[in-house]
């Protein structure tokens, strides 16, 4: 071997080639210094701490059921509500409520409203609209008044709607006893939100029932 080779090796071999070395021995020893403290540190490894809780699956949870660890709802669900002049009460088209007035009880379900057409652009101010309360199950005698029946828009304007029965004919004066009644309210409203209101006196309100009249 000639001195120039000689002397590649014993640079190759020296003080720089330790130092190198030694760096990167040192830089192992300290990343895995690292990863140990963190895995004797992290939350729930250490002696006494708990592990975050993991919901384990119900042995009788089926595809589609909720899981046992969820909590149970206490709120009433598929309950029909009661009103009252002294118990008002505000619900939303296609609810039924037990209406209570004159003594006696009928239950009272109004459904609407429908618009003649849709899909005008620009959109009309105003359109016709109709509602459709229908009341049943009554346990006595109930005078049926048309104007005690008025719908409020969303700028708090009254409106007095034409009372008719579903056939267009006078409505009747009174419900009695397991009778069924269907009132054909109509009017014209602006286009927007709005309640439609029963009332024990034509301002007493006893029950309401929110809308939006839509014709886009």
């Amino acid at each position: 071997m000639d001195a120039t080779s000689h002397d590649t090796e014993r640079r190759a071999s020296g003080p720089g080639a330790r130092r190198v070395l030694f760096s990167g021995l040192t830089g192992f020893i300290a990343a895995g210094l690292i990863v140990g403290a963190y895995a004797a540190l992290r939350p729930g490894a250490r002696a006494g701490s708990p592990a975050a809780a993991v919901p384990t699956s119900s042995g009788n949870a089926a595809y589609g059921t909720l899981p046992s660890w969820l909590p149970t709802a206490t709120a009433p669900v598929g309950r029909v509500v009661q009103a009252s002049a002294a118990h008002p009460w505000i619900g939303i088209e296609g609810d039924t409520v037990i209406v209570h007035m004159d003594g006696q009880a009928v239950n009272a379900t109004l459904v609407g409203p429908q618009v003649p057409s849709e899909g005008h652009f620009p959109l009309p101010k105003t359109t016709p609209c109709t509602f459709f309360l229908t009341l049943t199950a009554a346990t006595g005698i109930i005078a049926l008044a048309p104007h005690h029946i008025a719908i409020f828009d969303e700028r708090d304007h009254r409106y007095q709607p034409t009372v008719r029965s579903r056939t267009g004919a006078a409505p009747p004066a009174r419900i009695g006893p397991h009778q069924s009644v269907t009132l054909r309210l109509t009017t014209v409203l602006p286009t927007g939100s709005g309640e439609v209101v029963w009332t024990s006196d034509g301002t007493t309100p006893i029950v309401s029932y929110e809308f939006v009249a839509e014709i886009d």
